[in-house]
């Protein structure tokens, strides 16, 4: 199974370790697409259509903000 972490800061890096323990493939999306801790591979947000139909399950801990709103005014 593969767990996709939308926001892989502090709180998705705890996600994604968890979900490793327990055997998960653990792909992380943040803007830059740096390394982070407990992803197995990070992709930057502008990956996101190509990397979501891979994933089993989808964690968002995205920020409210502008960019990650759907509520465009």
């Amino acid at each position: 199974m593969t767990l996709l972490v939308l926001g892989i800061g502090a709180i998705g890096g705890e996600i994604a370790r968890l979900a490793k323990c327990i055997g998960m493939n653990v792909a992380g999306v943040n803007r830059s697409g740096k390394d982070a801790a407990g992803a197995d591979r990070i992709y930057s947000i502008s990956h996101l259509s190509k990397i979501l139909p891979e994933a089993d399950f989808v964690v968002s801990v995205l920020p409210i903000t502008v960019e990650t709103s759907i509520l465009q005014p």
